[in-house]
């Protein structure tokens, strides 16, 4: 078995032809050789493509296509597409594979998946499956689960196709490629099949779940979540990313970090748990998130968080896992996400595997399928690998061979495989650059330990300087002392009982110690004077939530005190400073300290008046349910007020 890849940009037919040339040359020597020609076509429009497999055809009448349209490399962010073909030409010494296309459209998956299990069944000793799909939406989890009904333990790879552009001014179009061109709404299967064929697939996500579980609650069609956890969808983002989403169009640039997982598991015999990941591609208005792969209402989901260093260290154990089964050929599917994520390093991933074999192909699309043992489906952020190798099984021979080898382990008779042979070589002339690198991962474990200690200390550092700075606030004002680190204190204890992280909790108390910092451009004459301000005096107060946004716009690493600062004076109503915001456009932590502000001026000693009655307080915060408050939040001030039977909640 063979594999030969070819990269082809600026395509003519002067350039397919040399290579075309040399992969008939490749073939003179066995003419019973089957050939599969992996096709991945980048930002050629349908004609171009087509001409191409015309020409294949002609001058390889023995080759097989499959093929999509697919994503390459960065260009979500490096600008247009650009135009590039890889061309990867797969040599079985025996008939290996079978290739099939079928029409997809309306709600056809078990129709298809049961014409894909017909595909596997045909075949005694089917290996793997690879499937490439064009034309969304499709439910591909149902379409697979028909197709591998009692055949479980075959994989299945493949990705959905991507755009061929990715804006076009009457609809972005994908295709699947066979011998007869290219293909709208259709699906694109080969069955790897055959004794002497062995295949090994391999599935790596690598991020890992963070915070509380959240459940999908509300949705408009199958790719399109309304709710969760009862509030609009895209408010997952502010509440717990800090980003404020109505005024940002990048979403997977923002969000890349933080894949939403899943977790499906197939009943049967050897069923697997796998975590799949989910990222949507765009948000609306009224906080919808749209994916390209159907969601489930009630499913639970998590927030998934990744280190470029840990997905590497787990690609190379990956790759390490192919080792012995030295395959000849070697595809894969890499997800556009993880490429954003990784950046200028993502080539690690692909390296990994190219060291075991030099030739081999990746291909990227919408999203990456892979299923195996009753698990999986559709999923991003993940990378699949797959490598074949033709030739008798060694595994039975190897099997219990270790390295490093013992001597009662072999007989006078046993050959050892030249793959282990070549292991324990080149562990031994490595030896110490692995007794260096262990060396190397203990003074990085320490210097975490190290980094992790700092960290809590300028966290209390942090706190120490924002508190001695609320203090200056509010000693701008001769008559309140404290109101800062009360309306923190409060703010913090209604996000408690909101159900709110204690981290959470600890980011609104900041948020509420700072919320007034705007009062330092204020002059001390207009925040002290006893009678009536004037027009321009209360323009000149209205006017701290901006220049208190403006003033923690500055520090980059906390972008959640803005949040605080600029909306706290915001109304449920829209009648509000400074932005005329309302509902759930405010944030939720500036909707709470609106609420816990509001509280403490109301039970604070002010220069134009003393501190009000509990009673009146209370009534305060019933009649503005709804109108200046959320009524979530006033109503949990309402039970703290309840509860405070000695009036102790309030200014000293």
């Amino acid at each position: 078995m063979i594999q030969k890849t070819y990269h082809i940009t600026e395509y003519t037919e002067a350039k397919l032809s040399a290579v075309l040339d040399e992969v008939a040359a490749m073939t003179e020597y066995d003419a019973s050789a089957q050939i599969l020609a992996v096709m991945l076509e980048q930002g050629w429009d349908r004609d171009v493509i087509e001409s191409k497999t015309t020409m294949m055809m002609k001058r390889l009448p023995k080759v097989q296509i499959a093929g999509a349209t697919h994503f390459d490399d960065l260009m979500l962010l490096d600008g247009p597409v650009p135009n590039h073909c890889i061309l990867s030409f797969m040599f079985f010494d025996n008939r290996a594979f079978e290739i099939e296309r079928f029409e997809l459209g309306g709600a056809c998956e078990e129709e298809a998946g049961k014409s894909l299990g017909q595909l596997i069944g045909r075949h005694d000793d089917p290996r793997c499956l690879m499937t490439l799909i064009s034309g969304m939406p499709i439910d591909i989890e149902k379409l697979l689960t028909e197709a591998e009904s009692g055949r479980e333990d075959i994989p299945v790879f493949g990705a959905t196709a991507g755009l061929d552009s990715l804006i076009l001014e009457d609809g972005a179009r994908s295709f699947v490629i066979d011998c007869d061109g290219a293909h709208e709404s259709s699906l694109v299967a080969v069955i790897f099949y055959g004794k002497d064929l062995h295949v090994k697939a391999s599935y790596n996500f690598g991020w890992t779940e963070v915070g509380r579980t959240m459940t999908i609650t509300g949705m408009r069609d199958p790719y399109t979540v309304t709710e969760i956890d009862g509030m609009p969808a895209a408010d997952i983002y502010q509440k717990y990313l800090g980003i404020p989403w109505r005024s940002i169009d990048m979403v997977t640039e923002n969000i890349c970090e933080f894949p939403l997982s899943v977790t499906r598991t197939e009943c049967g015999e050897g069923a697997e748990e796998r975590k799949m990941a989910r990222i949507p591609f765009s948000w609306t208005d009224d906080g919808s998130l749209h994916f390209a792969i159907a969601m489930h209402e009630g499913e639970e989901i998590r927030f998934t968080y990744g280190l470029p260093q840990h997905i590497l260290e787990l690609i190379r154990e990956d790759a390490d896992g192919f080792m012995s089964f030295a395959p000849q050929a070697m595809l894969m599917v890499i997800c556009m996400n993880r490429l954003i994520f990784l950046r200028d390093v993502e080539h690690i991933e692909t390296d990994c595997f190219r060291n075991l074999v030099p030739e081999a192909a990746f291909m990227h699309g919408n999203s990456e399928i892979f299923r195996s043992k009753g698990a999986g489906g559709e999923v991003h952020s993940a990378l699949v690998a797959v490598g074949f190798r033709e030739g008798s099984d060694m595994t039975g021979a190897r099997s219990p061979l270790k390295w490093p080898f013992e001597e009662g382990d072999i007989d006078g008779n046993t050959v050892i495989p030249l793959d282990l042979r070549l292991m324990s070589f080149m562990r031994s002339v490595t030896y110490d650059l692995e007794q260096a690198t262990d060396e190397l991962l203990q003074l990085k474990n320490n210097l975490e330990d190290e980094v992790e200690k700092k960290t809590r200390e300028n966290e209390g550092l942090s706190l120490h300087v924002v508190q001695t700075l609320a203090d200056a606030i509010d000693a701008k004002d001769t008559y309140t002392n404290g109101h800062s680190g009360r309306v923190a204190n409060y703010s913090r204890e209604i996000a408690r009982r909101c159900g709110y992280s204690e981290k959470e909790q600890n980011e609104i108390y900041m948020m509420g110690l700072l919320h007034d910092v705007g009062k330092i451009g204020v002059p001390d004459a207009v925040i002290n004077k006893p009678g009536k301000l004037t027009d321009e005096e209360f323009a000149a107060m209205k006017n701290h939530p901006v220049m208190g946004a403006k003033i923690l716009g500055n520090i980059k690493e906390r972008p959640e005190l803005v949040t605080g600062a600029r909306w706290h004076h915001e109304r449920w109503d829209g009648r509000g400073y400074p932005d005329g915001i309302g509902g759930t456009e405010i944030p939720e932590q500036a909707r709470i300290i609106a609420v816990a502000d509001a509280y403490d001026a109301m039970t604070s000693n002010r220069s134009y008046r003393g501190a009000m009655e509990q009673s009146r307080v209370r009534a305060q915060i019933e009649g503005g349910r709804g109108t200046q408050f959320d009524e979530r939040f006033a109503d949990i001030m309402l039970q703290m007020i309840d509860e405070d039977t000695g009036y102790d909640m309030r200014e000293k």
